[in-house]
């Protein structure tokens, strides 16, 4: 069960990252790295070149329990039709982190 609930989810996901980037003026990307198994989110506002936001999600269960990866793809998959249904960005309910050597916004706090 707990395949097809985060298969559903991330499916999710991505048609809503293509829904926001046809229907606003964000541009959202969403990419799944299958020799890592995990999936990338990055939001960019209009006009800038970095991403404004970001996510990357693991799905490796070495790492990470099911309760945990189901419950970081349920959050970002609200934040998601929160942007869609508003057209709007909140950076006030993103998380400011380092990433790299660089602050930058991402949509969950970092585990």
């Amino acid at each position: 069960m707990f395949e097809i609930n985060m298969n559903k989810l991330i499916s999710d996901i991505v048609v809503l990252a293509r829904m926001i980037t046809k229907g606003t003026s964000y541009e959202i990307i969403a990419n799944y790295y299958g020799h890592v198994d995990s999936l990338e989110v990055r939001l960019y506002s209009p006009g800038v070149e970095e991403p404004t936001v970001r996510q990357d999600v693991s799905f490796d269960e070495e790492y990470r329990s099911k309760k945990v990866i189901i419950k970081d793809l349920t959050e970002l998959k609200n934040k998601l039709v929160e942007i869609l249904v508003t057209g709007e960005l909140d950076i006030s309910q993103m998380h400011k982190e380092k990433y790299g050597s660089t602050e930058t916004y991402f949509f969950l706090k970092r585990h």
